[in-house]
Parts: C-alpha cells; structure tokens; sequence
C-alpha cells in the first residue's frame, strides 16, 4: 500500500524500484537506470491492483546492449507472476530492449500511455513470448489487456542535452533493434 509520488530517480543501477506489494507510483521521473525501472513481482495472489499513473521513463539501458531482446534487462516495468497493475499517462522513451513486460495480460489496464524511440518493443508477454512494437502497436488489444485505450507511439518532444543525445545516439545508431529505424 505504499505511495511513491513525485520523486526523481536517476542513475539507478540494477533497477530504481523493486516490488512484492501493490503500490502507487505516480509522477515521478525514472531516467539513465541500468537494467529496469520498476519490477513489481507479487509472491501470492491478491485483488489489489498497483497504478502507475503520469511517470516518465527515459534511458533504461541494456549490458548486453546489441544482442537484441534479453529478457533480464533494459526493460523499464516487469509485472510478474500475479501483478495486476494500471498504466495510465505514462511516457516510455529510449529503453534499450522493453517498455512493458507482463506475465498475464488480463490482469494490466493500459491507457493513455506513450511509447517513443524504444529499441526493441514497446511491450512483451512473456510467457507467450509476443512483442508489440511501433509498428504493430494496434495489436495491443490482441494480447487480451484488462483495459487498452489510448495508447500511442509519438515522438515526446523532450528537450535533451545536445552533448548527452549524441552519446546516445552514437550508442544505438548502428544496432539492430526490432523497431524500424527511419529519419
């Protein structure tokens, strides 16, 4: 029953939030963390339902960056075995590998969320091992989400260290991801 609300994460290494427990997460900024934001994995079955609502997350990176999906790292939110979990107005940006990952999709409502230049997908079942990216971003619904309304794939127009997005850039150029890369 905790309540995270508007703190700042940065430089997070091997995840800024891990989780048995239902909790609120609600405007906060997660940026540059090492291997994933938020990995919610409750040990029994419950009814409560853990919102993230109005979160940026930005830079989530990978160690084995280039080597395509792992399914360890580079992904911002695991929800695990019995996660029920809302996603409402949160932005999803330059994840190494995954935005979302879910273990049952009938238990995670998803809504008004914003997917922008994620290298691999923006989410993942993982036990049917099907991935949603940019370009099948329609098919979300298809994964039998508890709720899915507007959901996008929009660049977030954030303003951006010219010095820190060449980094980047000069990181992710060259590497094949699952996302088509186009100017």
């Amino acid at each position: 029953g905790s309540v995270v609300k508007n703190c700042v994460f940065v430089n997070a290494a091997l995840g800024a939030i891990r989780a048995h427990d239902t909790l609120r997460i609600e405007n906060n900024i997660f940026m540059n963390t090492h291997s994933f934001a938020v990995n919610l994995s409750p040990t029994s079955p419950s009814n409560a339902v853990t919102l993230f609502k109005d979160n940026t997350f930005l830079f989530v990176w990978n160690k084995r960056f280039g080597e395509g999906e792992s399914t360890s790292q580079g992904f911002v939110l695991q929800l695990g075995g019995w996660a029920k979990a809302e996603l409402d107005g949160n932005v999803f940006a330059f994840v190494d590998n995954v935005g979302v990952k879910v273990a049952d999709p009938r238990n995670v409502a998803m809504s008004r969320n914003l997917f922008a230049q994620n290298l691999y997908a923006n989410v993942f079942w993982m036990s049917k091992h099907t991935f949603i990216d940019d370009d099948n971003l329609g098919s979300l619904g298809d994964l039998g989400l508890k709720k899915n309304e507007g959901n996008a794939v929009l660049n977030c127009g954030f303003a951006i260290d010219a010095k820190w997005f060449d980094t980047y850039l000069n990181r992710t150029a060259y590497v094949p991801g699952k996302v088509t890369m186009d100017e």
